[in-house]
């Protein structure tokens, strides 16, 4: 197995980043249970039989739906590293008997790593699904390319990637939680779209950048996204040839509708949308 940070190690820097030790008092115990405000689950942090004697071999055990999340958003080379089999300890057992998963997290960046993947629902953004979250973080590590990013700019890349996370929240803030076309104020019904999308840009700038991104409301969003709308330099909308007006109408979108407002830092992510999808003829 691979080797971790020692247990004690493991202990203090969990504790650093937030967790509590909850650990009975009154009981003998083979582990330390900690738990972080933000986390559903606890975590066991496994201790030799000599208590005293520092453990290096996969010594921390989480609960098997938090293993899933982290596995799925932590990079290759992060330093985390799951044993294949559940473990069976009897002091890491969590509700109705289920086992939990062990992992050894190499070094203090292993465990920056793990924490950032632990707490990816801990905010007030909706709960991702973990195939897409799986399925975007795979399309981020891609398009980095052996690029080393920290596991924060990592989380943002994979939220950005999916419209969530702090990207769909500077989107909320700029357009006033309305879509930027029709004023559409119901939020589950909004798109964090991207102008210029990640498999077109792989700079982590461009694809966290808030000017990059139109608020809309999905039916908008999938027709922008499809190309077959674009907005010109005033904000009006343009439509491809094989759009018809009434088809538009039937979305409630008029033919001389145009964005609400317009930053001059938004110009060169539409100038770059219109001319991949040929407005500009």
């Amino acid at each position: 197995m691979t080797k971790s940070i020692d247990n004690y190690q493991l202990r203090a820097a969990l504790i650093q980043r937030g967790f509590e030790d909850i650990t009975s008092a009154d009981r003998s115990t083979k582990s330390w249970k900690l738990q972080h405000p933000k986390m559903r689950n606890w975590v066991s942090i496994k201790l030799a039989e000599d208590t005293l004697r520092p453990m290096r071999t996969a010594p921390l055990v989480i609960h098997p739906e938090d293993a899933r999340r982290v596995a799925s958003a932590v990079p290759i080379a992060a330093g985390v590293v799951f044993q294949d089999a559940s473990y069976r300890g009897n002091s890491t057992k969590y509700a109705g008997g289920m086992p939990g998963r062990a992992l050894s997290l190499a070094n203090e960046s292993a465990v920056d790593a793990f924490v950032a993947a632990a707490l990816i629902e801990a905010d007030d953004s909706p709960a991702i699904d973990p195939l897409i979250w799986a399925a975007a973080a795979s399309d981020v590590d891609a398009g980095l390319g052996g690029r080393v990013v920290t596991a924060t700019t990592r989380k943002a890349l994979i939220e950005a990637r999916v419209g969530q996370g702090r990207y769909r929240k500077d989107l909320m803030e700029i357009w006033h939680r309305r879509c930027a076309v029709t004023g559409c104020g119901i939020e589950k019904a909004l798109v964090a779209s991207h102008v210029v999308p990640w498999r077109e840009s792989k700079d982590p700038e461009t694809c966290l950048d808030p000017y990059n991104g139109l608020l809309l409301a999905a039916s908008i969003d999938k027709l922008f996204d499809q190309g077959l709308i674009s907005f010109d330099e005033a904000g009006r909308l343009l439509r491809c040839t094989a759009l018809r007006g009434v088809d538009l109408l039937a979305l409630g979108i008029t033919t001389d509708a145009r964005l609400r407002s317009l930053s001059p830092k938004h110009q060169p992510y539409l100038a770059a949308h219109r001319a991949k999808h040929n407005f500009n003829s």
